[in-house]
């Protein structure tokens, strides 16, 4: 399968976070690594939203342009990279746009010890 240099640079950034991937990689079938990749760089690009300090508003906004933008791949109309690789694949992404703020509010810190039990 063909990657683009934007596509490359998602994938790449993944795998020099998680090394590990190379014990892995081996027992995912060969056609499906660069996919399997894409979707772990998917959802590390949700988890580094997640981290971000400071003034959570540029990461909501990102979140809610992600929420977006998997509305769109259930059409069929991706714009980021990782969606030309990800949207041919038959999955509710709608569903998962729609658990998006979802993480927002997981982002919270409990303000009472009691609330994060």
């Amino acid at each position: 399968m063909t990657t683009s240099t934007a596509l490359d640079s998602f994938l790449d950034k993944w795998r020099t976070r998680w090394p590990e991937w190379q014990v892995a990689e081996p027992f995912v079938p060969e056609a499906q690594r660069t996919l399997v990749v894409a979707w772990f760089s998917l959802l590390q690009e949700f988890d580094d939203i997640l981290n971000t300090s400071g003034d959570p508003m540029p990461a909501d906004a990102k979140l809610a342009w992600w929420g977006e933008e998997l509305r769109s791949w259930s059409a069929q109309r991706s714009r980021h990279p990782l969606g030309r690789m990800l949207e041919p694949v038959r999955a509710p992404w709608a569903e998962l746009a729609q658990t998006l703020p979802d993480l927002i509010e997981a982002r919270a810190v409990p303000v009472d010890p009691a609330q994060a039990q």
